[in-house]
């Protein structure tokens, strides 16, 4: 089992991933506050959008979405649990990553740790994720995403990168 407490001194005692924790902190921050903003000023209004270059639309409009990653259709508990595994999951993966003395690993593990978990409380607290950010570019379908989204993304780009990198070195 992870020891929880030498998971953290790996943060303390290591200054580079210092600042992967906190940068990951001040970045839960940033996505939710905009996340309550976006329910503050969104809320029962039909978005607010911009014509960037016809045809892009970029703009803001508020969405709970009830779906798992990539809209896949499941019940809210399955989704809970689901999201609930994962967590778990990074948690350990993110451990074995600071064992390993990989800190740049775990740094980008630990990041999408915290936004899986911001997306999880909202599917809890709100019975969706909280989307706003609108894009839409002719003939593909519009999506609405948030700031999570954006970061769970880079860390998994992150991740993949790094990870095919190594296996072509060894």
């Amino acid at each position: 089992m992870v020891n929880t407490l030498k998971f953290f001194q790996h943060f303390r005692n290591n200054p580079a991933l210092g600042k992967y924790f906190w940068l990951s902190i001040t970045l839960l921050v940033i996505d939710r506050l905009s996340k309550s903003i976006a329910i503050e000023e969104l809320q029962d209004k039909p978005g607010v959008f911009f014509d960037l270059m016809r045809p892009v639309i970029f703009g803001f409009r508020l969405s709970f979405n009830e779906n798992l990653a990539l809209s896949i259709p499941l019940s809210q508990q399955v989704s809970i649990v689901l999201s609930a595994i994962i967590i778990f999951s990074l948690i350990i993966i993110a451990a074995k990553s600071l064992e390993k003395g990989r800190f740049k690993q775990a740094g980008w593990w630990w990041l999408l740790l915290l936004f899986a978990a911001s997306n999880l409380y909202d599917r809890i607290i709100y019975t969706g994720v909280i989307d706003f950010i609108y894009f839409e570019l002719p003939p593909f379908k519009a999506t609405i995403f948030n700031l999570a989204d954006i970061g769970i993304l880079i860390a998994l780009f992150q991740i993949t990168i790094k990870h095919l990198f190594n296996n072509i070195r060894e």
